[in-house]
């Protein structure tokens, strides 16, 4: 089974990148897809709750991006700079400003030495504040 999912998530992530371009193609779909197969078998892939997190940025459904983006922070105990930066601007986008400031503090405070602190702080943190 742990084989098949990733086969899976490597499929979706393929599609991803050559949809990067066109996002009106089919690629984002049959991702989609691929990913809702994983999910069905195993709602705790933190993986493929990354990647609809990315298909739903590209589709610019922020909630929905958000929503997906906090399931694989939380699944992966929020370990991950990274992915706590997405979430923190995907509330950003999605007007939920004090979530993103929420979020974003948490990620600075746990990560003082994460490569993108700067950006995150002055993107997400400082425009999240400043619409509260």
């Amino acid at each position: 089974a742990d084989d098949f999912e990733r086969g899976l998530l490597l499929l979706a992530g393929l599609h991803l990148r050559e949809a990067m371009p066109v996002i009106g193609d089919g690629k984002l779909a049959q991702a989609k897809g691929l990913i809702f197969r994983v999910l069905q078998a195993n709602l705790s892939c933190g993986r493929a709750w990354e990647l609809l997190g990315i298909i739903y940025d590209k589709k610019k459904c922020w909630q929905a991006a958000a929503k997906c983006h906090s399931n694989a922070w939380a699944l992966w105990n929020e370990s991950d700079p990274e992915m706590g930066a997405k979430l923190a601007d995907s509330h950003l986008k999605a007007g939920a400003y004090k979530d993103a400031v929420a979020v974003a503090e948490k990620v600075l405070a746990q990560y003082p030495d994460y490569n993108k602190a700067t950006k995150l702080r002055k993107d997400v943190l400082e425009k999240a504040r400043a619409k509260l």
